[in-house]
């Protein structure tokens, strides 16, 4: 990745344009440029790529199951949270295997960090801090964009992330102003053209809490919650990190590189190796093949193959030195324009005592809980009219699954014991920065102190930002195919919050398949579609484009049928042909996935054909009191795999029903609707069903079906339409 110069962009050509550099910005970016696409990444501010403007957390409940999709597919957000994690739970433990989710809390900092020093790995994917203020078309097909300081740039698709930026306007309480939040300023140009085109567009709301100082709350009187152990990494690399306690360096090549030890140099460190990680001259020749590592061991001060020595490996600028020498920042991260070992600042600071990422072997960080009180509510009672929400000022749909406090005591009067999560927001003590999860508002400032301070622990809380609502425009999604291009205007994919989604795990999938599906249009290549079946990602997508939103979108486990074959723990399983048809992920990944599945399949053909005392040791399995390694012949299997074959068999009955159900729905699925169907003309289909179906325009039959006030007697009909049309 090069930073490019906006004043030396006119004129130039790329085959991807992504606009905004937000969580669907950085996937579709990376998706784009991995696959041999010349991508331009154009952002406000390339230091907040990827960043937390809201809570710094990643998975949750439905979100984890879209983060191990992306991972599977070869995305990057998985390997982001591991290894910039504060604290690592599993969510719905006493729930079906199912629901289960991983969250992450994360360094909100190091997340955005080590994202650009992924990014700056990649040859083909260049960024411009500057503002997309117009798409450039011809005929009904984008041709590339305007940049407000570098002129037009050419390009044969365009990716829209443009998070809350399109009009963006904040609000607290009654004072309102522009700006797309994070600090940044809206996108008021690009939003007026669109606005002008055939796309539909609709007003959306969000919101954030105020950010508290920690040396300000009252820890004490606090309930803590701290971190699983062992934790539970979204990625296999971090995992076998830390079983191995921190012997590879958990984030290298395998991983899409980027790590604080991706190119293995600071594996010295936990192996206590003389020779720099096992990869000198003897082992290979890896990045201390020449024994500019082992100066650690050697106590030189200098790396041994700095620019003085004539170097240019792990060292070469200088970086390693920084540990003999007590420095902080490790020479070669983001701010100094670095690409090395430590290009994302994170190896410098656990070499310096401050901070070491969890899968080697530092420590989880706790959160605390408290709850709001009858006075918190009748402060807000009091002061609703004070409220932009409800004063009149917003008229933005906001989300229901993430309401703000005030929507909270309006919509449950009777309740006033709301939970309050408090969540750091990075390691550093000087940058660290409490998240009161729960407190979202649009009260004035003042009233948001006294509502603050009168939460138990808070009382004497001191404000370092204040919350704040913000509109924002965004567009129908049932304008968009199943791959996220528009209906419309050929070349232009839509992702993220311009979606009518919510959440960064929402955006960071988007952002993936837009990205992956305008690499592959670049080529002639047919588009990647998800169904339902296969993936939350599927789910998602279907749902958006085919019933669109009344409110910001939100994944749940819920919206998916066959969840049971959906689980988290089974992504790279299920996914594994898509990811060879895509080409992303990591190719030793795929194939060590793939032996995986074949040694599940074995041993649960073993279990059904031997038995015990006459039953089958696959029905024994399925009793609540008998584990795997107590069944005769088990096999020493990693956790991982033991778990899939435990699973597998005991829920294989329910997935089957669910099998059955959906080669039912299948049927429908493979039944194609002509492209230019005049669904006017079939005057047997009820008035309703023909202007829903001329609205949406669905692919095949199955889709058809799904769409909200379309009857299975309109589907009949269609069907026979169809099958009429095909004899003629």
């Amino acid at each position: 990745m090069s930073d490019a110069l906006a004043t030396h962009l006119a004129g130039a050509d790329f085959d991807v344009v992504v606009v905004g550099g937000g969580h669907a910005g950085a996937e579709a970016s990376l998706a784009a440029s991995r696959l041999g696409c010349r991508t331009l990444l154009a952002t406000l501010r390339p230091e907040k790529i990827a960043s937390m403007p809201c809570n710094p957390s990643i998975g949750g409940i439905a979100k984890s199951h879209l983060v191990a999709e992306i991972n599977a597919l070869g995305g990057e957000m998985a390997s982001n949270a591991d290894w910039t994690g504060l604290q690592f739970r599993t969510l719905n433990t006493r729930r079906g295997a199912a629901v289960r989710a991983t969250r992450v809390q994360c360094d909100r900092d190091r997340y955005s960090a080590r994202m650009r020093a992924v990014m700056s790995r990649e040859r083909m994917l260049d960024v411009v801090a500057d503002e997309v203020v117009a798409l450039v078309f011809r005929g009904d097909s984008v041709a590339g964009v305007k940049l407000l300081r570098g002129g037009e740039v050419s390009a044969k698709c365009v990716i829209l992330c443009s998070g809350t930026f399109l009009r963006g306007t904040i609000h607290i309480g009654h004072e309102t102003t522009r700006g797309g939040g994070n600090g940044q300023p809206p996108s008021d140009y690009l939003a007026d053209q669109l606005r002008e085109s055939k796309l539909s567009f609709i007003r959306l709301k969000t919101g954030t809490p105020p950010r508290l100082r920690p040396n300000s709350i009252n820890w004490s009187v606090l309930a803590r919650q701290d971190g699983e152990e062992p934790p539970p990494f979204f990625t296999e690399r971090a995992c076998s990190t830390w079983n191995n306690g921190g012997a590879r360096g958990g984030a290298d090549a395998e991983d899409g590189g980027g790590g604080p030890c991706a190119d293995g140099s600071c594996s010295t460190w936990n192996n206590c190796d003389a020779r720099g990680g096992g990869t000198d001259a003897e082992d290979g020749g890896g990045p201390c093949a020449d024994g500019s590592c082992s100066t650690w061991n050697n106590g030189g001060a200098r790396g041994g193959a700095d620019a003085e020595d004539g170097g240019g490996g792990p060292c070469a600028d200088g970086s390693c030195s920084t540990w003999n020498n007590g420095g902080v920042r490790g020479g070669a991260d983001a701010e100094n324009g670095g690409g090395g070992p430590c290009a994302d600042g994170l190896c410098s600071t656990w070499n310096n005592g401050k901070w070491r990422p969890v899968p080697l072997g530092g420590k989880q960080f706790p959160c605390f809980t408290t709850h709001t009180t009858d006075e918190t509510c009748r402060i807000v009672r009091e002061r609703l009219s004070d409220t932009a929400l409800y004063g009149g000022d917003i008229t933005g749909i906001g989300p229901r699954y993430c309401p703000s406090f005030e929507d909270k005591v309006v919509k449950f009067p009777d309740r006033t014991n709301h939970h309050v999560f408090l969540e750091p927001q990075s390691a550093d003590p000087e940058r660290n920065l409490v998240y009161p999860n729960g407190l979202s508002t649009s009260l004035p400032r003042d009233a948001q102190e006294a509502m603050v301070h009168s939460v138990p622990g808070l009382e004497k809380a001191e404000f370092a930002a204040y919350a704040y609502a913000i509109e924002y425009d965004a567009f129908d999604p049932r304008d968009l195919h199943p791959w996220l291009e528009s209906k419309f205007i050929h070349g232009l994919y839509i992702a993220g919050q311009p979606n009518g989604t919510t959440g960064y795990e929402e955006a960071a999938a988007q952002g993936l398949l837009a990205g992956v599906n305008a690499a592959r249009a670049t080529t002639g290549l047919e588009p990647v579609v998800f169904s339902r079946l296969e993936a939350y990602l599927g789910v998602m997508t279907d749902d958006l484009t085919l019933k669109g939103v009344d409110e910001p979108y939100r994944m749940f486990t819920s919206r998916a049928e066959h969840r049971l074959s959906l689980r988290q723990d089974n992504a790279r399983f299920r996914l594994l042909e898509k990811a060879r048809e895509i080409g992303l992920a990591d190719p030793e990944r795929l194939e060590r996935a793939r032996a995986d599945e074949e040694t599940v399949e074995r041993e649960i053909a073993r279990l059904d054909s031997e038995k015990r005392d006459g039953v089958a040791l696959s029905a024994l399995l399925c009793r609540a009191d008998v584990a795997y390694f107590s069944l005769p012949g088990a096999r020493t299997l990693d956790a991982g795999l033991v778990r899939e074959i435990e699973l597998r068999v005991r829920y294989r009955g329910y997935v089957e029903m669910e099998r059955r159900h959906a080669l039912e729905m299948a049927k429908n699925e493979r039944i194609r609707i002509p492209a230019g169907i005049e669904y006017g003309n079939i005057a047997a289909l009820r008035f309703e069903a023909r202007e829903k179906l001329s609205r949406i325009r669905p692919e095949n039959l199955g889709q058809a079906g799904r769409i909200p006030g379309i009857t299975p007697a309109d589907v009949a009909v269609l069907g026979i339409f169809i099958e009429r049309e095909k004899r003629r």
